[in-house]
This record gives C-alpha cells, structure tokens and sequence, in this order.
C-alpha cells in the first residue's frame, strides 16, 4: 500500500503541475474528525471528490446510523489503532501473538473501508480506490505504520518472508517500476516525505528484517465449529471447552495469559456493507455497545475472503476482558459464548447472496 500511495502521489503531482502536491490523510480518531472532510462531501454537483455510493445511514440501530455524505461521524468504536502500535511484533498473516500488522488490518483499516463504504464503492476491495477518500484513508493507515515504526526499535519491521517481494506499479511516465517492502520502511530516507506529526529529527534506519519468527505454539481452549452470520439478527456461538479446570475453562484462572479470541476461515461472497460488534459471555436481554464489558472488537469484511476458498482469519485479545468479567462476577469461568452484532445498511444485494461464515470460533491462549 505504501508503494501504491507513492506512486499515485507522483502521478498526481505531475498531471497537477503542483510540484509541491502531497496527498493528505483523514486521521478519524480524533472526535472532531470522525466525519468525513468537507471537501468529499459538498458541494454534490461538479465535485470530484464526491461519491453517492457511501454508508446512507440505514442502520436499524439509531446510534449507528452514519450517512456519511451528510457528514455523520463514523463510530468512535471503529477508529482507534491503539491495539495495533501496542504489538511488539510486526507480525505475518498468521502469527499468534497478531502483530502490529493484523491488528491495524483489522482495525481501522478493514472496519473503516465498511462503515465509510456501506453498499457503495468502498466496501469492495475491487471499487474502493474509485472513491478518492480511499487515498486519504490508506494516507492515514501509513502514517500509522511510520508511528509503530517510531516507538521502539523493532527486530521484524515487515514480516521477512515478504522483504524481499517485488511489487509492479506505473510511474507518472506510465512506465513500470518495481519496488520491495525492504525499499519503503523509511519514509524520509527512502522516499524523501514525512508526515506533519512526526518529530523534526529523522528516525535511524530500521534494523534489517528479522529471520526469526518467535511463534509460540498456542494452547486451545474452547471451539464452536460452523458459525453462520446473519445480516439482520445477532448471532450467538456457545463454545465447547477443551480444557478445563474444575468445569472451569482453564483460560480464567490465568492471571497475565494472552488469551485469543480466533476466527477461522471466515468466508463470504461479494461487497459486505455489513460490520458486526463481537462481545463475549453477553447475557441475552442486556443492551450492548462498544462500552459494555461484553465487548471484544469490530469484524469487517473486507478482504479477508482469502485465496483457494480457505477464508481470512482474525484474531482478538480477549484475556483482558475475560479477566475484567470474572473481578465483576459476571461471568464465573464456565463456558465461553460469543455473540456477532450486526450493524450498517442491509443491502438488497448481500440479502441475495450466501451468508457470511466462520469456519471456527477458537479461544486460545
């Protein structure tokens, strides 16, 4: 992605003739910037930037309807990559602990690209970059990565099996060119731009990448097998415990433990303009929300099909609420539920397609 925002900078600088263009970013996590820019918005008539097919604020759930077009702020719930620049690892597509790059894929980016998209361009892996905001949201999701990078020095900065890949773009001229992920980990030294929160001193090269990968093998603790989403009703998977402690699962009594919440082969068919909330141990009849004790994250579907058929994975950090819930007495360490909201617009389109499926529902720790 940091190749493709290069090169479309380059692009647009010279059809502009503004030697000076630099592409903005949308940073969303502030709460007077959660509505999209003004500029993307209005005027509606002779506006470039402007794109009908947004989130039209359709959501059965009054708190969330976002008509982005009209300049809703998309939800504070969906905006925050404080999980992601808190990973010590970059991580790979599969790694446990996730890394900073699962994390932040999962959150904002995946998230962001439904709730902004609803049943228009966005949402689709395929249209997304015919809406201009797509570049200053992906302008944003590199500025996080230069600030991860920032923090602490890091061993794996990208995950090694892919340094060394050559990716193929067009420059302003329209020719070819190939870069690497080892090519593009500093933005001031390598490709000569910073971003306007950065510190006025260039960071140091980033380490070269890393051969180790410092997996550790997970222990699997309960699993529902099989999970059907549906885009209207929410949609509740009572785990089976596989190891257990006095009846108990063993995850509970762990004081410090990561504990992961995995979804496996996650599989769905075309745009998906619907996000779901994912709470854990949440009663039936108790009102939920993104403040509730319940709550373990946001899933987006949005380029986590995978390739062969075997469906994407996500991966969340539930030991902390876990934890949090047996301190209240809310939940007693037996089994483990865990419940899929639905929130945005319901198209009419996705209604005609095969639900969304998990392959698995795993905790692991």
């Amino acid at each position: 992605h940091r190749v493709y925002l290069y090169y479309f900078e380059r692009i647009v600088r010279a059809a502009s003739g503004a030697a000076d263009f630099a592409l903005p970013y949308w940073n969303y996590e502030p709460a007077a910037n959660r509505a999209i820019p003004a500029a993307f918005r209005r005027p509606k008539t002779n506006n470039p930037l402007y794109v009908q097919a947004r989130n039209d604020g359709t959501d059965a759930d009054p708190r969330l309807r976002v008509n982005i077009n009209r300049g809703d702020p998309v939800p504070a719930s969906v905006v925050s990559a404080s999980r992601a620049l808190a990973a010590p690892r970059f991580g790979s597509a599969t790694s446990l602990p996730p890394g900073f790059t699962n994390l932040l894929e999962g959150q904002p980016h995946n998230i962001i690209h439904v709730v902004v998209g609803g049943n228009g361009l966005m949402a689709d892996p395929g249209t997304a970059a015919q809406d201009p905001i797509f570049w200053l949201h992906h302008a944003n999701i590199d500025r996080l990565w230069s600030q991860w990078l920032r923090q602490a020095p890091h061993a794996a900065p990208i995950d090694p099996a892919w340094a060394n890949q050559a990716w193929t773009f067009y420059d302003e001229a329209g020719h070819k060119v190939q870069m690497t992920g080892a090519q593009v980990l500093q933005t001031a030294m390598q490709l000569n731009y910073v971003y306007d929160d950065e510190p006025a001193a260039p960071a140091p090269p980033a380490p070269p990448p890393s051969t180790e990968t410092a997996e550790i093998p997970p222990t699997p603790l309960a699993t529902a097998e099989g999970v059907t989403l549906d885009r209207q009703r929410p949609v509740a998977a009572t785990l089976r415990a596989l190891a257990t402690e006095s009846g108990r699962v063993v995850a509970a009594e762990t004081a410090r433990s990561p504990t992961y919440l995995v979804l496996e082969a996650v599989q769905y068919q075309g745009r998906q303009s619907t996000w779901y909330e994912v709470y854990v141990n949440a009663p039936e009849g108790v009102a939920l929300n993104a403040t509730s004790p319940y709550f373990a994250g946001n899933l987006g579907l949005f380029g986590l099909s995978g390739h062969h058929g075997e469906g994407g994975r996500v991966v969340f950090e539930v030991g902390d609420v876990l934890r949090a819930q047996r301190r209240a007495g809310i939940w007693t360490g037996g089994e483990i539920s865990v419940r899929f909201m639905p929130r945005g617009p319901r198209s009419s389109t996705e209604s005609a397609t095969v639900p969304p499926r998990i392959g698995a529902v795993r905790i692991l720790q």
